[in-house]
């Protein structure tokens, strides 16, 4: 899915709705020259996101912080973080509610496993390079994650489902 702007309220909360209540995931392919800004502007969502460099450098800003990524270099955000990316030619963006993974918020996996991540005040993001091996697979399964979902073949939902799962394992 490509978009053209981002949509923020008052406070830079986007607006936008990512995938629907029942599948709860979107893959953007961002070509930033389609940008009406040429850029994604400051936001923050709900939703965890990780993007995947596909050409030249990226400038992410995150909360007065500038993370320089190469191609096939990149980057979680985690929930409720604000940040910038530009200038961009190509990057591609997994954009997911927890509820993909774990289905229930009072479930043992969400009150184990999942929370302590996503309401971690020191864990705003993670910059993935493959000069470490739990990164670079992590960038592994993002490319997998990419593919599966843009292929659409049967039960896509669950191989996705389970690469995040495996990505969240890593990072445990």
């Amino acid at each position: 899915m490509q978009v053209n702007k981002i949509d923020v309220d008052s406070n830079l909360q986007e607006i936008i709705k990512h995938g629907s209540s029942d599948l709860p995931i979107a893959l953007y392919n961002d070509d930033f020259s389609l940008f009406d800004e040429g850029y994604i502007r400051w936001h923050w969502h709900k939703e965890v996101q990780i993007s995947y460099v596909l050409s030249d450098k990226v400038c992410f800003q995150v909360e007065g912080e500038e993370i320089i990524l190469e191609p096939d270099e990149g980057i979680i955000f985690n929930t409720n973080v604000l940040h910038q990316i530009k200038p961009v030619i190509k990057m591609y963006s997994i954009v997911f509610d927890s509820n993909f993974i774990d289905g229930n918020e009072n479930s043992l996996i969400n009150k184990k496993y999942i929370n302590p991540i996503l309401y971690s005040s020191n864990l705003k993001y993670i910059v993935l390079k493959k000069d470490i091996i739990w990164k670079k697979e992590i960038l592994d399964y993002t490319e997998k994650i990419f593919k599966a979902f843009n292929k659409k073949e049967y039960a896509y939902e669950l191989e996705v489902r389970n690469y995040l799962n495996y990505i969240l394992y890593l990072k445990i």
